[in-house]
């Protein structure tokens, strides 16, 4: 009796989902914590405005600071942002974070709007290789930050249901934490 042996390959490739916003926050607040600066939190709002953004500029195949519905003020404000201060890159032709970020770091407007310590939130899309950065400052605080999750938070930005006001408590909380540890580091 003759035996066969069968040997199969079977390769299983395992890659990162690109334009994700915590991959590339981290970066951001790597670049930040070099300089100094204190890290930035995400903000659902400022995540789904730079996703429309970045989904905007692939479906016209251009880089463009505004959209039909505005400048970055007009997007976010319109998605329940308040901000005292934004800020917003934008990028083309970049595959990775890691190319993207190098590119803003080594372009100084660009570079300023990652370092600016008057900036608190972050948010950021891909798509197509297009990419957006959203920076911002609420006008009343931290305390209003809607954290990212499976199921958008955008519609109770308002903060008028009894959910989103634990929501906000429980990312205050987060947030004095984060900053607390973050001080502890420094010292």
């Amino acid at each position: 009796m003759v035996a066969w042996t069968f040997l199969c390959l079977v390769l299983i490739t395992v890659s990162a989902v690109v334009g994700d916003p915590v991959s590339l926050l981290n970066l951001v607040n790597d670049e930040r914590a070099k300089a100094g600066v204190e890290s930035l939190v995400l903000d659902a709002r400022l995540i789904k405005a730079a996703q429309a953004h970045a989904d905007y500029q692939a479906s016209i195949s251009a880089m463009t600071h505004d959209d039909p519905i505005g400048n970055l003020g007009n997007r976010i404000k319109r998605l329940g942002y308040t901000y005292s201060s934004v800020g917003e890159n934008i990028a083309f032709g970049f595959t990775t974070e890691a190319s993207v970020m190098k590119a803003w770091m080594d372009s100084p407007r660009h570079r300023a709007n990652i370092l600016n310590p008057n900036f608190n939130n972050f948010g950021s899309g891909f798509n197509n290789n297009f990419w957006t950065q959203n920076f911002g400052t609420l006008l009343y605080g931290d305390d209003h930050v809607i954290p990212p999750s499976s199921n958008s938070l955008v519609s109770e930005s308002n903060g008028s249901t009894p959910d989103a006001k634990r929501k906000r408590g429980a990312s205050k909380r987060m947030n004095v934490r984060r900053k607390n540890a973050e001080r502890k580091r420094r010292l």
